[in-house]
């Protein structure tokens, strides 16, 4: 984690989503690319393999899309750039901006200048590019394999398919192209989830919560995401600590649970099971406590 957090802090990444405006001026002057019109952007290595399979499986998502108006920004270098070059203007001819390998501030300012990141990650281990695409203030549409979903919280940092399902995959990019005020607030809130739970603030709170309780305490780490390095002997077997986690919905998530239930019409009588009034908090959270229910809070 504080391996995650120092690069992006080197990268600039938090100070290029700030200049955005003048970062996207500047490289529409210079690679002669319009700027009203949304900005896909990609990052990753071209080699055989299962990168050469993400770029083929991106192509076969574009290709689909030729009757919106994008332009494709391909950061990225290799073995395999002829084959990835030839399969990406096969699939949108005029469309591609092939700017090579660039150092990170350079990749920094060209994400903070984009609209869309999009990346199938077909067998994506962790998917740092995601990651720092987010703290740049992309949202990201990414393929679901094994650790995107360490890195990218759907609905929140932006949208999850399967990195196989092309027709899926155009999609959910169409729906964030067609849609700039969901696509804004993607960005905002990836942006604010890689800060809150992949950055420095985060693990050492996390680690001085954990090194300030009592022996036989009990630390709770509340919500998703992030990661804390403990001294297991030190932090936990000589304190004979208790830790424990309590999973939470995000207010993205919290939208999407909704909407899946509205588009289905589901009756909210067979979801609700107990109802409550505020000045029955107590007496609700004595029931949460429990754990035979799920919990949840309407405001009206």
């Amino acid at each position: 984690m504080q391996i995650v957090a120092a690069v992006r802090a080197a990268n600039g990444l938090p100070a290029a989503r700030a200049a955005r405006a003048a970062h996207r001026a500047a490289f529409a002057a210079a690679r002669g690319i319009d700027p009203a019109m949304p900005w896909l952007v990609v990052a990753a290595m071209m080699r055989p393999g299962d990168k050469r399979a993400s770029y083929e499986a991106l192509a076969a998502a574009l290709a689909q899309l030729r009757d919106r108006a994008w332009h494709l920004l391909v950061a990225g270098d290799g073995d395999a750039r002829p084959a990835v070059t030839a399969v990406l203007e096969a699939a949108a001819p005029g469309r591609v901006t092939l700017l090579g390998a660039l150092d990170a501030a350079t990749l920094a300012a060209t994400c903070a200048a984009g609209d869309l990141f999009v990346w199938p990650a077909v067998n994506e281990a962790y998917g740092m590019s995601m990651l720092e695409a987010q703290a740049a203030g992309l949202p990201v549409v990414a393929g679901g394999d094994r650790g995107v979903a360490d890195v990218v919280a759907q609905g929140e940092g932006g949208l999850i398919v399967s990195s196989r399902d092309a027709p899926g995959f155009a999609a959910a990019i169409a729906r964030l192209l067609d849609d700039p005020a969901a696509r804004a607030g993607l960005a905002r809130s990836a942006a604010l989830r890689v800060h809150r739970e992949h950055g420095l603030d985060t693990a050492a709170a996390r680690l001085a919560a954990v090194r300030s309780a009592k022996t036989w305490g009990t630390v709770c780490f509340v919500g998703e995401g992030g990661d804390v390095t403990l001294d297991v002997s030190r932090d936990m077997l000589r304190k004979q600590l208790t830790l424990v986690g309590s999973w939470t919905f995000s207010a993205m998530g919290m939208g999407e649970c909704a909407r899946f239930v509205a588009e289905r019409r589901i009756p909210l009588a067979r979801l609700i099971t107990h109802r409550f009034k505020l000045d029955q908090a107590a007496e609700a959270y004595r029931l949460f406590d429990t754990q035979t229910t799920g919990k949840g809070v309407f405001v009206f």
